[in-house]
């Protein structure tokens, strides 16, 4: 697809994406309006922020989307779409000292009878383990939550070396205790 082709699908993108939000928001009397990042590119995980449009959309949404001022240091901590308005969740800021190093955020589902209620919630510790009530071959404070009845899907950010153990296996995740749960022997499971 030509470059062309690809701009007048983005600037199409966001046009409607902008007429749904004004929709969304109408109010009698115009409303105030701020400026937001709407990427006219793809960005990709891990690297700065791609070439990027400003648009206004309404003042009481703007929590919702990311400024360009916002963009200063950070990195796009999931691929973002061309075309996509940028929120603040699709970013994450450098660590001090850690400039050279990228981390991912990996998404898990799990039981949410294994959580206290009100169930998983960003901030908590979670223990990933090979077996209910087994060693953690991992501990890791989740960045968010989403959970039904029955289920819930937890996000953490992780490391290269916490991504590496993540992502080779099944796992039971349950909030850890106050005093910390037990760690799996150097380079084992249970």
């Amino acid at each position: 697809m030509s470059f062309r082709w690809r701009l007048l699908a983005a600037a199409v993108v966001l046009a409607v994406t902008l007429a749904a939000v004004f929709a969304l928001s109408r109010r009698d009397g115009p409303a105030a309006e701020v400026p937001a990042v709407a990427a006219s590119q793809r960005w990709a995980a891990g690297h700065p922020p791609g070439r990027h449009a400003v648009v206004n959309v309404p003042a009481d949404l703007a929590v919702l989307f990311v400024s360009s001022e916002e963009l200063a240091g950070a990195v796009a901590a999931v691929d973002v779409p061309e075309g996509a308005m940028v929120s603040p969740q699709m970013l994450r800021r450098p660590q001090p000292g850690d400039a050279s190093r990228t981390t991912a955020l990996m998404q898990f589902s799990v039981s949410a009878e294994l959580w206290p209620d009100p169930g998983p919630a960003a901030g908590s510790q979670a223990v990933f383990s090979s077996s209910p009530g087994g060693c953690a071959a991992a501990l890791a404070t989740l960045l968010s939550a989403v959970a039904d009845e029955s289920s819930a899907r937890v996000t953490v950010e992780a490391t290269p070396e916490l991504a590496a153990a993540l992502s080779d296996g099944q796992w039971w995740i349950w909030e850890s205790p106050p005093g910390g749960w037990p760690r799996c022997e150097q380079g084992g499971r249970d």
